[in-house]
Formats: structure tokens, sequence, C-alpha cells
């Protein structure tokens, strides 16, 4: 195996491998943690009202998850277009033993909008109508959705 090929692979410049076995393990080491970095490891990420969620729904990658403190969540519109895989979901979900409560405050909006979402599972939340005309959770026209989950949440005031 060329060496610098397993230096691409981790992003880590390569001593000489010295000491036999030991070198041999720090290789593989190496491009275990080079291989995996990249596509294993998912993230959690908190957000809490008054937290401006677009960024944080943008930075999700398959695997990740997004959790909402309890509170309310006074939002214009929150726009959901991630894409997990099949075996990596994205959830958006309420942080465990808390009630994350969203309501619009946009007439012009819906409060969640789905558009060209796939492999993702939206839990727990509270969705409370409080604005006439805006509806709570649509999957917008002309952007197809597949395999998004809806569980375990509320919609009421609608």
């Amino acid at each position: 195996m060329n060496l610098n090929n397993v230096a691409a692979l981790s992003n880590t410049p390569l001593a000489p491998l010295k000491g036999g076995i030991i070198g041999v393990l720090h290789l593989a080491v190496l491009i275990v943690v080079g291989i995996l970095s990249s596509s294993l490891f998912a993230a959690t990420y908190f957000v809490r009202p008054g937290d401006d969620l677009r960024p944080a729904l943008a930075r999700l990658v398959p695997g990740d998850t997004l959790l909402l403190r309890g509170g309310l969540y006074q939002l214009e519109s929150m726009r959901i277009d991630q894409q997990g895989t099949p075996q990596k979901y994205i959830v958006i979900a309420a942080a465990p033993n808390e009630k994350p409560v969203l309501t619009a405050i946009s007439p012009r909006h819906n409060l969640i909008s789905i558009r060209s979402a796939a492999y993702v599972i939206i839990e727990g939340l509270t969705i409370d109508g409080t604005l006439p005309n805006v509806d709570a959770i649509k999957f917008e026209h002309g952007h197809a959705s597949h395999h998004v989950i809806i569980q375990n949440c509320e919609i009421k005031n609608y």
C-alpha cells in the first residue's frame, strides 16, 4: 500500500513507520479513522426557543438528529428539505422529556413546509395553530418528498 494514499484518506501526514507492530497498528488506526470519520459518525444538535432554526436545519446530513428543547418556538416557517438515506434517517424531534411548541407568526407561510425531503423523521412536536389560513404541515406541490415519517406529534387549534 502506498503511504501517500493512506495520508490522503486520513488527511494526516504520516511519519515514517517505526517500531514494528506499533507502526503497523498506527497505520491501521489512521486508515480506519480516515475512512470512518467522514461517513459513520452522526451528530446531534440542540436548539432552544429563540434560536434561528434555519442554520441548524441546513447543517443536517444523513444520520444527524436535531433536538428541540422545550418551550415556545414562534416561527415564520420551518422548511424541511433535507435528505437522509434508507440506512440513515435525519431526525427532527423533541429533546427527551421536553415539549417544544411551534406556532406560526406569519399568515403568508405554512408552519412546516416539506419540500423534496427524503428519509426524515419528525417526532414529538406540538404544532399550535394561532393564525387562520396557515397549514400546520404542508407537503409542497411540485417538490416530491418520500419516506417522511411524522409520529407522536400533536397538531391543535387548526
